[in-house]
């Protein structure tokens, strides 16, 4: 199955950004025309977002949650352990408690000494490198770049996302800490984003529906999944987190794959017509309907519990379970889509931009809110 929906070229009036869910493959996506390692109808889809980004929606930055990475609360996953690192646990203390979700956010070398003392610092940025973490593919793709930057005034807005987050939550289970760690962003972020022509990316004049000057640089930072596969924990909580982002005028991406089941392709060459992979459709059919469902349920709902309902029982129910783990042998890149899901205010939907098998492999993309996915009438969740 293979669809496809026009991207908006209409100027976001509304106060807040939407949320992309991408299927970002591996570097072989860069290629259009790779047949086995990208996607047309994807690619195409993705340049349409990178468009609408610039021209239309002009966020203030961008945060992308990647399926490559999720938090450690001993911060492994920082490529050079002598480096610095920050933690600021918000406003009830810095020792992050193992029962206490973690979101760590990557953050240049040069920025961590920067931002120690948050009241005192000035706006300074620093380029972004990039983790080639993928194995036995061609040497030019070691040779790919992307330049984006990281200032220290978006991370102190991203700070103030989780201190405002833990005044209303901090003393209940719904807390988060957050972790400023040494990290460069791997090719769950850069990737789709260099598909998308987000490289060197700057603010434009007349459109923007938050602060910046015009010409100004829009970071891209990657943030964290949390460390557990927990489907409440992430689309009630982290999409708390996302919700208050999109407040702050940011972008967000969620970056996975609708189906990731990387160990059956070994199979394409004895099952070309893909016939040993028929979970690839059901699972994409079953994102597809969830989606149109959550539309017609909230006029009458005004929530997304019939939606996490549909997430949970891909947990629960038997068959649905056998299906979740030959889509998703593991959740890490199912969990953004779930993120994504929970970051949606209570008067938006989300659509299907493009969907399509290929091999073990499923190319679904969404978009969640935005100035064309939301009922007039119903009030925000304001937080």
């Amino acid at each position: 199955m293979t669809t496809n929906t026009a991207i908006s070229n209409t100027v976001n009036t509304i106060n807040k950004q939407p949320i992309y869910f991408l299927s970002h493959g591996g570097p072989t996506f860069l290629d259009e025309n790779d047949e086995f390692g990208s996607n047309k109808g994807a690619f195409r889809t993705t340049r349409k977002i990178g468009d609408e980004i610039k021209k239309v929606l002009n966020p203030d930055y961008i945060v992308v949650l990647s399926g490559h990475w999720q938090a450690y609360p001993e911060s492994q996953l920082s490529y050079n352990k002598k480096d610095a690192k920050f933690k600021y646990g918000g406003i009830f203390g810095n020792k992050n408690n193992n029962h206490v979700p973690l979101v760590q956010v990557a953050t240049p070398a040069e920025l961590l000494n920067k931002i120690a003392s948050w009241e005192e610092m000035e706006n300074e940025f620093a380029e972004n490198k990039l983790i080639y973490d993928f194995y036995g593919f061609p040497d030019y793709l070691y040779k790919e770049t992307f330049k984006s930057v990281v200032s220290t005034n978006v991370l102190a807005r991203i700070r103030k996302v989780f201190e405002q987050y833990n005044l209303k939550n901090g003393v209940s289970d719904k807390r988060i800490d957050v972790e400023f760690v040494r990290r460069d962003i791997d090719h769950g972020v850069w990737v789709p984003l260099k598909v998308a022509q987000l490289d060197d990316l700057h603010k434009m004049g007349g459109n923007s529906i938050g602060s910046g000057s015009n010409n100004a640089p829009i970071p891209i930072v990657q943030m964290s999944l949390l460390a557990d596969n927990s489907f409440s924990d992430h689309f009630y909580k982290l999409g708390d987190i996302i919700k208050l982002l999109r407040k702050d005028n940011a972008m967000v991406i969620c970056s996975g794959m609708s189906v990731h089941n990387l160990g059956d392709l070994r199979y394409i060459y004895m099952d070309t017509n893909g016939n040993k992979f028929p979970y690839v459709l059901e699972f994409n059919n079953y994102l597809h309907d969830l989606i149109l469902n959550d539309k017609f349920e909230l006029s009458v709902q005004k929530n997304h519990n019939k939606l996490f309902d549909g997430l949970q029982q891909l947990n629960t129910d038997p068959n649905l379970i056998k299906l979740l783990y030959k889509a998703h042998p593991t959740l890490d890149h199912f969990l953004p889509f779930v993120a994504a899901c929970g970051g949606m205010f209570p008067n938006e939907f989300g659509v299907e931009l493009y969907n399509d098998q290929q091999f073990s492999l499923g190319w679904g993309i969404y978009k969640y809110g935005g100035p064309d996915n939301n009922l007039k009438g119903l009030e925000h969740d304001e937080l």
